[in-house]
């Protein structure tokens, strides 16, 4: 006869304990959780959940020009991307050929250039010339990190965001690290500003050192023992080292006119010498920049703008966990509302 069920709130039975199940590990076998992708276009900022892609916003719905985020994670490898055609404008296609550590293409690569990406033709120096006559390499150098909004260390409604370092930000990135080690911080101990480079028409990434993150904060960033918290997630060895084909969508051909194709050779950047100031309110956006367009409605909350953080609640840092597919899309539709870039 059949008895009344426990809740799940209580100790299971001696037989449940002893049960070792391979049931949930089996319904999780192939498939691959997906994660949030930063990108931008132009100078403004958006995000990518899925198919789904939105602007970011600041508190006046001014697009966001600058983010503010913790970065947590860093690949040790550069990823290689070469595009077989020039862009023409609404082509959408995937590199005909990528590499994720930069040794060899990815499996998933369909139209594989070399066997191995030192020696391949399309990444070397001269390989392209660009417009204005300057030597470039058809075959582009990007680096994987993984972010966290600022303001959203506690909720942590996406996980940590793919952001793709373009080959001309690189030196930006090596520099910034130079100045951290400089005054003994680590990237997943400070906030950081990341923006764009006003000097230059093609989007060239920046990076600022905010201020160090307080107790509480660094708690939820590294864990108590510093080695939990945020940069512990199961999705950043996922997104920094997977290929792209078995976890989020190969970056499309529009993104390489953000990568700086046609910019010059790579310059080495004085490095920063600035002190890390205290943490100053966020920088408004640049009213000269024609791409930031007014909005009339109400500002919307973004993971990474202060109406979020207003709406962040206080709470203990809990484990990290990978958001399934339906957690996000709620989470973009509340946060991001329904409006697409």
């Amino acid at each position: 006869m059949a008895g009344q069920l426990i809740s799940l709130d209580n100790r299971p039975s001696a037989l449940a304990r002893n049960r070792r199940s391979s049931l949930n590990s089996n319904a999780k076998q192939g498939i691959q959780a997906s994660f949030a992708v930063l990108g931008y276009k132009g100078k403004n900022w958006r995000l990518k959940v899925k198919s789904a892609e939105t602007v970011l916003h600041d508190d006046r719905n001014q697009p966001l020009t600058s983010i503010e985020a913790v970065i947590v994670g860093i690949s040790p490898a550069i990823s290689r991307q070469y595009f077989g055609k020039s862009y023409s404008e609404g082509d959408n296609d995937g590199p005909d050929c990528y590499s994720t550590d930069g040794i060899k293409p990815d499996a998933g690569a369909p139209h594989k250039q070399n066997p191995v990406c030192a020696t391949c033709p399309q990444g070397q120096w001269g390989s392209r010339i660009t417009d204005a006559g300057k030597r470039a390499k058809n075959c582009q150098d990007t680096r994987r990190i993984a972010v966290v909004p600022l303001t959203d260390l506690e909720q942590n409604v996406f996980g940590p965001m793919l952001l793709r370092v373009p080959p001309m930000s690189l030196n930006n990135l090596s520099n910034y690290s130079d100045f951290l080690d400089r005054k003994g911080a680590g990237f997943e101990c400070v906030g950081t500003r990341i923006g764009f480079d006003v000097s230059v028409a093609y989007p060239r990434l920046t990076f600022d050192a905010i201020g160090w993150l307080d107790e509480d904060q660094q708690r939820l960033v590294t864990g108590d023992d510093g080695n939990g918290g945020l940069c512990a997630d199961p999705l950043i060895e996922r997104m920094l080292g997977a290929d792209l084909t078995q976890t989020e969508e190969v970056e499309p051909r529009q993104r390489r006119l953000n990568l700086g194709s046609d910019a010059p050779e790579p310059q080495r950047a004085p490095p920063q010498r600035e002190p890390i100031p205290p943490q100053p309110e966020p920088d408004e956006p640049d009213d000269d920049d024609d791409s930031a367009v007014a909005v009339a409605a109400p500002p919307r909350a973004t993971p990474f703008n202060a109406a979020a953080a207003r709406k962040t609640p206080q709470r203990k840092p809990a484990a990290p966990t990978v958001p399934n597919d339906e957690d996000m899309e709620s989470a973009l539709d509340d946060l991001l509302g329904d409006t697409a870039a």
